[in-house]
């Protein structure tokens, strides 16, 4: 045994011995060269400035590319609808890098091959962005940029502001592949008179946690949105999912001039629970066309089962909760309806309440000391509050409080803890195993 190790720490030592740091000056074109010249392990870095490209990039080694410092912002400047192609064989990092269209208001792309890639608090202006599989997205700006991942067996979304005006239906983050983790983002989708069907996150794969994200909607005038438009913020398809302590807001209803043909806030199939999300909407959101088919919070498919409950649904103009499937394999209970045009799903047989939830207010969404959400939701003791009480409806109720992940969409360099699960088990509800600890913003 003696043996092994030591010559495990020689390998290691040989390899710390080959791997290098590559300066680079801002200026037009001293990327690629800085690329082609690093092996895998080199670590290219970046002082403060702009860096512009000419066409294609490509990267071919297994590198880590970063700032000099946290200080510091460098920014690439990526030709207009060119793309900067990460295709190692191995996972590369990129930290704390500003990567921005050569274009006002054009497209660029970067992309990733290999897996287990870190993107770690970079921003990306009009820069869609391809992460690869099994990656960890973490601190990172994503504007007018779209972000996705492809077949991923694991991927870890977290800390991040996407904000997107881009209306043709492309989600701001799409995720494909099992096991994924969608902790304390913020995604923000703006409508336009061009590009009016934005849709914010969604999430295509067994065994995913969606978990205290703020996604907002906003109009950016009074439009008229027309029978073919179909809004939806939060769509986690496949089976075997957790969606809990989620906002989706409307903040400026008043500003659909005409109504939507469809509109979905969350949508969820396949074995889901829904717990403590709300959906709110600000303003009066004109009736959607296609009404029957609007839904707050809809399990979606004839098989889909389930638990909704501790949510909260309020001011939205058409069905608060419902169904495809009819069968008792699916239940609403202990949720919260008011103000909607059908509060159906909130029967008082099952716990649930038609009230005014009593907020504070309309940003943070806390509920007031006289409000009928507090203690009053599901009283099974695994989604009982923090504190060990009877749950409270919406997102400050359950083990996953909204609250607790603020320090994630805080500005800051502070860092912070994951606890990331082995699976979602929905047989054994009082059973949490953790895979593994993962730690943001260390630097």
């Amino acid at each position: 045994m003696r043996k092994i190790v030591i010559s495990t720490i020689v390998l290691l030592f040989s390899l710390s011995v080959q791997a290098k740091v590559i300066q680079v000056l801002p200026g037009h074109n001293t990327l690629q060269p800085a690329f082609e010249q690093a092996i895998n392990g080199d670590t290219v870095v970046l002082v403060e400035g702009n860096y512009t490209t000419d066409g294609y990039v490509q990267v071919t080694a297994a590198i880590t590319l970063r700032s000099i410092s946290p200080e510091v912002t460098p920014v690439v400047f990526i030709d207009y609808n060119r793309t900067i192609q990460f295709d190692a064989q191995g996972p590369v990092t990129v930290q704390g890098v500003h990567f921005a269209s050569s274009v006002v208001d054009g497209i660029c792309y970067i992309a990733f091959s290999a897996e287990q890639n870190h993107l770690i608090n970079n921003r990306f202006s009009t820069c869609s962005v391809q992460a690869g599989k099994a990656s960890y997205v973490v601190g990172n700006g994503f504007y007018n940029a779209p972000f996705s991942t492809f077949n991923s067996v694991f991927t870890l979304f977290g800390s991040n502001t996407v904000s997107t005006s881009k209306g043709n239906g492309t989600p701001a983050v799409q995720i494909s592949g099992a096991e994924s983790y969608l902790i304390g983002n913020t995604v923000s989708c703006l409508s336009t008179s061009t590009s009016k069907n934005c849709s914010g996150i969604t999430v295509i794969g067994n065994r995913a946690y969606v978990v205290a994200n703020r996604i907002n909607h906003r109009v950016s005038e009074l439009l008229s949105f027309g029978t073919s438009t179909f809004i939806n913020m939060l769509n986690v398809a496949a089976s075997q999912n957790y969606v809990s302590s989620n906002l989706v807001h409307f903040l400026n209803g008043d500003n659909f001039f005409t109504a939507a043909g469809k509109v979905q806030p969350i949508i969820a199939s396949g074995i889901s629970n829904v717990v403590n999300n709300v959906v709110y909407v600000t303003g009066d959101m004109a009736e959607a066309t296609d009404a029957d088919n609007s839904i707050g919070i809809r399990m979606s498919g004839a098989s889909v089962i389930g638990d909704v409950q501790n949510n909260i649904v309020a001011n939205f103009p058409g069905t608060a909760m419902s169904s495809d499937n009819q069968v008792d394999a699916l239940e609403f209970k202990f949720n919260l309806c008011y103000n909607n045009k059908d509060n159906s799903a909130c029967d008082a047989a099952k716990g649930n309440l038609i009230a005014d939830p009593l907020f504070v207010d309309t940003t943070h969404f806390i509920l007031s000391n006289t409000s009928p959400a507090i203690n009053t939701g599901n009283p099974v003791l695994h989604l009982s509050d923090l504190n060990g009480s009877r749950a409270d409806m919406g997102i400050h109720g359950g083990k996953y409080g909204f609250s607790q992940y603020d320090v994630q969409r805080a500005a800051s360099d502070n860092p912070y803890i994951y606890p990331l699960f082995s699976e979602v088990n929905l047989t054994k509800v009082d059973e949490v195993t953790v895979k593994a600890v993962s730690i943001a913003r260390f630097k």
